[in-house]
């Protein structure tokens, strides 16, 4: 899951209440309101300060071929991640982030 820490530690916030477990680190908006993270090989977002998480890829079903990144755009607007194509070559890939 998703949790969002205060620099007093106090008063945690949980971001995510998923099935399925995070897939490596997340990332920040440039604006500070919006987190992506990669969770059932899918690239997500979710706002920080609380809400409802959103599937912004289809669910790859290739575990050989899983998705990576979902970093920010300089203006917080698309995301770019990495994923395996049918030929095993890895590709970058943009998306919308709304």
């Amino acid at each position: 899951q998703l949790y969002r820490v205060p620099n007093t530690g106090r008063h945690i916030v949980t971001l995510t209440y998923l099935t399925f477990a995070i897939q490596g680190q997340c990332n920040v908006s440039p604006d500070g309101r919006w987190i992506s993270f990669l969770a059932d090989n899918s690239v997500w977002v979710t706002d920080a300060a609380g809400g409802s998480p959103r599937r912004l890829t289809a669910r790859s079903h290739d575990a050989q071929a899983p998705v990576g990144g979902a970093l920010w755009s300089h203006r917080g607007d698309r995301l770019v991640y990495n994923r395996y194509d049918a030929e095993g070559f890895l590709q970058i890939y943009t998306i919308s982030a709304f």
